[in-house]
Protein backbone atom coordinates (compact mmCIF):
# COMPACT_ATOMS: atom_id res chain seq x y z
CA UNK A 1 0.00 0.00 0.00
CA UNK A 2 2.98 2.21 -0.45
CA UNK A 3 1.29 3.99 -3.22
CA UNK A 4 -1.25 5.67 -0.86
CA UNK A 5 1.03 7.11 0.99
CA UNK A 6 1.78 9.73 -0.98
CA UNK A 7 -0.46 10.03 -3.44
CA UNK A 8 -4.14 10.53 -4.14
CA UNK A 9 -6.71 8.35 -6.00
CA UNK A 10 -9.22 10.02 -8.33
CA UNK A 11 -12.04 7.79 -9.25
CA UNK A 12 -14.36 8.57 -12.30
CA UNK A 13 -17.15 7.37 -13.63
CA UNK A 14 -18.25 8.60 -16.88
CA UNK A 15 -22.04 8.37 -18.11
CA UNK A 16 -23.10 9.31 -21.69
CA UNK A 17 -26.39 8.87 -23.19
CA UNK A 18 -28.96 6.69 -21.50
CA UNK A 19 -26.58 5.71 -18.95
CA UNK A 20 -27.72 9.09 -17.03
CA UNK A 21 -31.23 6.95 -16.62
CA UNK A 22 -29.38 4.54 -14.26
CA UNK A 23 -26.89 7.23 -12.18
CA UNK A 24 -28.21 5.12 -8.90
CA UNK A 25 -26.04 2.14 -10.81
CA UNK A 26 -23.02 4.29 -10.74
CA UNK A 27 -22.99 5.74 -7.21
CA UNK A 28 -23.36 2.20 -6.32
CA UNK A 29 -20.02 0.81 -7.79
CA UNK A 30 -18.24 4.44 -6.51
CA UNK A 31 -19.42 3.70 -2.99
CA UNK A 32 -18.40 -0.36 -3.47
CA UNK A 33 -14.74 0.59 -4.16
CA UNK A 34 -14.66 3.38 -1.46
CA UNK A 35 -16.06 0.64 0.88
CA UNK A 36 -13.16 -2.00 -0.03
CA UNK A 37 -10.49 0.37 0.41
CA UNK A 38 -12.13 1.00 3.84
CA UNK A 39 -9.98 2.32 6.58
CA UNK A 40 -7.03 2.90 4.10
CA UNK A 41 -8.45 6.16 2.68
CA UNK A 42 -10.65 8.62 3.34
CA UNK A 43 -12.89 10.98 0.89
CA UNK A 44 -11.36 14.34 0.38
CA UNK A 45 -14.26 15.10 -2.31
CA UNK A 46 -17.18 13.99 -4.14
CA UNK A 47 -19.22 14.62 -6.98
CA UNK A 48 -22.58 13.12 -7.85
CA UNK A 49 -24.27 15.77 -10.08
CA UNK A 50 -23.16 15.69 -12.97
CA UNK A 51 -22.71 13.10 -15.78
CA UNK A 52 -18.64 12.56 -14.73
CA UNK A 53 -19.40 11.20 -10.82
CA UNK A 54 -16.05 12.12 -9.12
CA UNK A 55 -14.23 10.84 -6.36
CA UNK A 56 -11.12 12.00 -4.54
CA UNK A 57 -9.57 9.43 -2.34
CA UNK A 58 -6.26 10.61 0.15
CA UNK A 59 -4.40 8.38 2.37
CA UNK A 60 -5.48 7.61 5.82
CA UNK A 61 -2.43 8.89 7.51
CA UNK A 62 -3.40 6.89 10.87
CA UNK A 63 -3.84 4.14 9.55
CA UNK A 64 -0.60 4.38 7.62
CA UNK A 65 1.03 5.21 10.67
CA UNK A 66 -0.07 2.30 12.09
CA UNK A 67 0.97 -0.37 9.67
CA UNK A 68 4.82 1.04 9.06
CA UNK A 69 6.26 -0.29 12.44
CA UNK A 70 5.29 -3.76 11.61
CA UNK A 71 7.12 -4.26 8.41
CA UNK A 72 9.98 -2.47 9.58
CA UNK A 73 11.15 -5.33 11.52
CA UNK A 74 15.30 -6.12 11.10
CA UNK A 75 16.76 -8.75 11.22
CA UNK A 76 20.43 -9.26 12.25
CA UNK A 77 23.03 -9.91 9.23
CA UNK A 78 25.40 -12.02 11.62
CA UNK A 79 23.26 -15.50 12.15
CA UNK A 80 23.75 -17.60 9.07
CA UNK A 81 22.19 -21.07 9.41
CA UNK A 82 23.66 -23.92 7.52
CA UNK A 83 22.47 -27.26 6.84
CA UNK A 84 23.94 -29.98 5.38
CA UNK A 85 22.46 -33.75 4.29
CA UNK A 86 24.72 -36.81 4.16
Amino acid sequence: MNFLVTLQVKLIVSLKGRENEFKNNAIELIRRFRDDVGELAVEESKNFRDRNMTLVLVPNKAVIQKEAPKKKEKTTGTETQVSASV
